[in-house]
């Protein structure tokens, strides 16, 4: 098919490229949700590469505060402290967990497990339960 019109040329163009832009906006996340996988342990938390592969693992002593943020909250702490934040996502634009750890180089980790709050109900139920020991 050949468009004479320079602009049809130009409309046909963009959007193909729309198009390719929502194909990548559904894609994407969902590779992405395949890559990295999170794990709540007795110990703590544990971030997975190919849900296997342990890339981080959290004490849970180590754990000064844990709570649910939005994706924009999220955002925002990145752009606050860029140098001691460590993002290990998968979902860009939805909620979150926040992280802020007592030590480490890396200090604030978000995360971003497929529901939220469960995952911070088990951590905290981790850490308390790390505590009666």
């Amino acid at each position: 098919m050949t468009i004479d019109n320079p602009t049809l040329r130009i409309a046909f163009a963009a959007g193909m490229v729309l198009a390719g832009i929502g194909v990548a906006w559904v894609v994407v996340p969902a590779l992405f949700q395949l890559l990295i996988g999170y794990a709540v342990t007795d110990r703590g938390l544990t971030v997975r590469l190919f849900h296997l592969i342990p890339l981080i693992a959290i004490d849970g002593a180590d754990i000064a505060e844990i709570k649910v943020i939005s994706g924009t909250e999220s955002v925002k702490v990145a752009w606050r402290h860029p140098f001691s934040l460590l993002r290990l996502g998968n979902r860009f634009t939805s909620r979150g967990v926040f992280i802020v750890r007592r030590t480490g180089v890396f200090r604030r980790v978000p995360i971003t497990p497929r529901d939220p709050e469960t995952f911070v109900a088990r951590v905290r139920a981790c850490q308390a339960g790390a505590r009666n020991r």
